[in-house]
């Protein structure tokens, strides 16, 4: 609506692309007070809110499109009674229910976003800050999930990590609680790229009454972080997965199948690996070899190199990835890092012989104390097919000394399946072959209403440990998103 940019300064607030879910309001915990025609004020209930509108008692209102002035009331966490001042303006009555009420859009200056954006996200979620929890419940959660067992070359987390200080325009790391006091998951959404967030540290507990409620709670949250934070700016959401799990087929594979559309979302395999500790090599003397060059390509050769890349990517995660010449070799992957004096950088190397290009390695780098897997300490890498050992093992180790140079010893290792043939002559240890989710922003809002429909098929009991057998699992299938239609069951999928 142009009329809801004025010259004072509001505009409206919210996404419009995606649109953010209207979320029911419990009485009591929120209410807006209205000046209405002639200095009359009036106070209203509100039922339903989203950061871009809010769902009030029906009562006539004034004409279709004109503005009040109003102060909008939240209740939040410990009965803290905070304020916000705004403009609404009249935009029909409805709830999501049907039932008469009146239907106002929140109309407030830039700024305040962040303050609407955190009501909408304690409505929607019983999550605390991470940062805000005894550090050793926190680190307790992790080990007895044991998450923190698949982190080989970091057991224990940093201090840095269990303070959880990070600015929320960096990441949002939070932990459900549930009414026991009991903690019972944990995930984190991070800036990765320019564009792009990175779901991670998804972690839960099993054996408890609201372990369901939990993971619900989880999934959608990290689901709703870009478009908090990015509203209605082009946005992507990342997340890494084990393939081999039954309940992330579930959760992400189904996803890309019930979507059935590359442009909006996809899932890309890669290899991951470690790098064996110890010497580099004889095969090191590679890189001496007359031809073999590995270096930093000129800033006009990043086409060709962006243009390489791309036969390994489809277009949706290359946009994610920031797979644009312009964009490939940066001293900061987003302005947030720049901003807050944190490290978060990805240098480009090529591998040429004769000055063929042959290979490239997008080494980043980032702070240790974000990620317990460091997946801000990664490398890609590509590699034509059927690269001679000695020539990848050359790209390998300069990745190493790379890497080393830095101070990180342990840095990820990725590549796409079978471009590196026999790992252990390569200086490598083969992890496994995980999965890359990429959701589109427009993307977003379907995946809830596939969360929806796949949580609504999971007996609670399930994940209790009270029932004698773990209940099938029911993966929507057919129509897609244009209508589901109940079928396949992953016999057995037990939630993780």
């Amino acid at each position: 609506m142009k009329d809801c940019t004025a010259s004072s300064g509001t505009a409206e607030l919210g996404p419009k692309t995606p649109p953010l879910e209207r979320v029911p309001i419990k009485p009591g915990k929120m209410r807006v007070e209205l000046q209405l025609n002639g200095g009359q004020r009036r106070s209203f209930g509100v039922l339903e809110f989203c950061p871009g509108e809010i769902i009030v008692d029906a009562f006539r209102p004034w004409a279709t499109g004109g503005r009040v002035h109003a102060r909008l009331e939240h209740v939040g966490p410990g009965g803290f009674v905070s304020q916000l001042r705004c403009q609404v303006v009249h935009a029909g009555a409805t709830t999501s229910g049907g039932e008469p009420a009146t239907r106002l859009r929140l109309l407030t200056a830039k700024r305040k976003q962040t303050q609407l954006r955190r009501y909408y996200r304690e409505q929607c979620f019983p999550l605390l800050p991470r940062r805000d929890l005894d550090p050793r419940e926190v680190l307790g959660l992790f080990e007895r999930s044991g998450y923190l067992d698949l982190c080989r070359t970091r057991p224990r987390p940093s201090e840095r990590w269990l303070r959880g200080d990070f600015s929320g325009e960096l990441s949002s790391d939070f932990v459900y609680c549930a009414e026991d006091g009991a903690l019972l998951g944990h995930v984190s959404v991070t800036r990765a790229y320019s564009r792009s967030w990175i779901g991670h540290q998804l972690t839960t507990l099993r054996g408890h009454e609201e372990s369901l409620a939990c993971r619900i709670a989880l999934y959608k949250h990290f689901s709703m972080v870009p478009a908090l934070h990015d509203g209605d700016e082009p946005h992507f959401l990342l997340g890494y997965y084990a393939s081999s799990k039954r309940w992330h087929q579930l959760f992400f594979e189904g996803f890309v199948d019930w979507m059935d559309d590359a442009s909006e979302v996809v899932a890309i395999p890669f290899e991951r690996y470690s790098l064996i500790q110890g010497g580099t090599g004889p095969m090191l003397a590679a890189n001496q070899r007359p031809g073999v060059v590995i270096d930093q390509p000129s800033p006009a050769a990043l086409v060709e190199v962006s243009r390489f890349i791309a036969e390994f990517m489809p277009p949706l995660a290359r946009a994610a990835f920031d797979i644009e010449a312009e964009r490939l070799d940066r001293a900061f992957l987003a302005p947030s890092y720049a901003a807050h004096r944190l490290p978060r950088d990805r240098r480009v190397f090529s591998l040429r012989v004769d000055g063929r290009l042959l290979g490239v390695a997008l080494c980043e780098t980032g702070s240790e104390d974000m990620s317990l897997f460091d997946i801000f300490n990664l490398a890609q890498l590509y590699l034509v097919p059927g690269l001679p050992v000695e020539l990848s093992r050359a790209l390998v180790d300069f990745v190493r000394q790379y890497y080393r140079s830095r101070g990180h010893e342990h840095p990820l290792i990725v590549a796409a399946p079978g471009s590196l043939s026999s790992a252990v002559q390569q200086g490598l240890e083969y992890i496994e072959t995980m999965g890359c989710m990429v959701w589109s922003g427009l993307s977003l809002p379907h995946y809830r209403r596939y969360l929806d429909e796949c949580f609504a098929q999971i007996r609670p009991e399930s994940l209790t440990g009270h029932a004698q057998e773990e209940g099938a699992v029911v993966r929507p299938a057919g129509a897609g998103r244009r209508g589901i239609e109940r079928g396949q069951v992953l016999a057995g999928a037990a939630p993780q």
